[in-house]
């Protein structure tokens, strides 16, 4: 599975995420509340090659055996509606969108997604984590440059209008369409170029990632991370990574420490605050200034962005240099902060 695009939105309730992958949705690594698949209006045959066929040969899945027994139905009038728990590894249940043979409008079909997520939430259905492909744009014949606009807009207005949703993840095996949805992401955030562009490789930025590497490695062992470190690791070994997913990955970082050295389990405030008030926990100054470097750069990758009343207006590779060294430093000192902290525990 290969991350093409990471975005965050601050909510009301913080940040929240979505991601871009390359891959197969029905053999995904991480563990997900719900798959949302589509269908022809009453068309739930394990059609070789699709998503529903996928689901049958991988998870011996049939959405006729699940209808029955869907917890909540909205197939009249919204032509959706979700299973029940399904025993399977890596997602909990499926959500399935009739689309092509439905008298509904795109964008209502689409917006029925929030309105199923909002009757979850309220029958104490756990949403936090959500999955689908670019919906309709298989077998069903939609052309995914038409739909994806509809997908992207109430993919956020979910995730600003629901609270127990944190993260979408857009997962799509044809390569095609993740190109597609990728320019549509950047192009819907009106994301500057120097943060799309990719790493420095020079001598020095690869030596800085090289040491960053083996620091991530040695943290994983006693920081939980919810997987952020392994793909702050992956992103760091391949030289195909944009500057703005090691940005925002790096800010998640930096967060993940912040909470452990606050001794506390969940962000209450904003990042900036929550950062500052390490000055109580007596961490030097300078390693603040390296943590609030780390934070600018993963808001600026992670939001919305308009350069054109900055100065200067582009991200140099000083710039990106500069922010590597950063996260490389604040990983060194975590180090030392977690050993001292043994040294007095024992």
């Amino acid at each position: 599975m290969d991350i093409f695009n990471i975005h965050e939105i601050q909510t009301v309730w913080g940040y929240k995420s979505i991601e871009l992958i390359h891959g197969d949705i029905t053999q995904l690594d991480s563990e997900l509340d719900c798959l949302v698949v589509s269908a022809f209006k009453n068309g739930f045959l394990p059609t070789p090659g699709t998503v529903l066929g996928s689901l049958h040969s991988y998870h011996n899945i049939l959405l006729n055996d699940l209808i029955e027994k869907a917890p909540i139905n909205l197939r009249t009038p919204f032509n959706i509606w979700i299973s029940e728990n399904l025993n399977v590894s890596n997602f909990k249940r499926i959500a399935c969108i009739e689309i092509v043979g439905t008298n509904l409008e795109i964008d209502t079909v689409f917006k029925s997604l929030t309105t199923l997520l909002l009757i979850c939430e309220t029958h104490n259905i756990k949403l936090n984590s959500i999955a689908l492909p670019i919906l309709g744009s298989g077998r069903q014949g939609l052309n995914p440059e038409l739909i994806i606009p509809y997908i992207l807009e109430n993919t956020y207005n979910a995730l600003k209008n629901v609270k127990q949703l944190n993260k979408v993840l857009f997962v799509e095996i044809n390569e095609e369409k993740v190109q597609l949805l990728n320019e549509a992401i950047n192009k819907y955030l009106k994301r500057d170029d120097s943060v799309t562009t990719r790493l420095p490789q020079t001598d020095i930025s690869k030596n800085i990632i090289e040491e960053l590497i083996v620091n991530l490695i040695k943290i994983k062992m006693n920081l939980p991370s919810n997987g952020t470190i392994d793909e702050l690791i992956h992103c760091l070994k391949s030289e195909q990574t944009r500057i703005f997913e090691t940005s925002i990955l790096g800010r998640r970082l930096v967060e993940k420490i912040v909470l452990d050295i606050l001794n506390e389990s969940s962000r209450k405030e904003d990042l900036k605050r929550s950062i500052d008030r390490l000055h109580s926990k007596q961490i030097a100054t300078w390693i603040i200034s390296y943590m609030h470097i780390i934070r600018t750069f993963g808001n600026f990758a992670a939001h919305d962005s308009n350069m054109l009343d900055k100065f200067p207006r582009k991200l140099s590779e000083n710039d990106i240099i500069n922010y590597l060294f950063s996260l490389n430093r604040v990983t060194d000192f975590w180090l030392e902060y977690d050993s001292f902290r043994r040294k007095i525990v024992n």
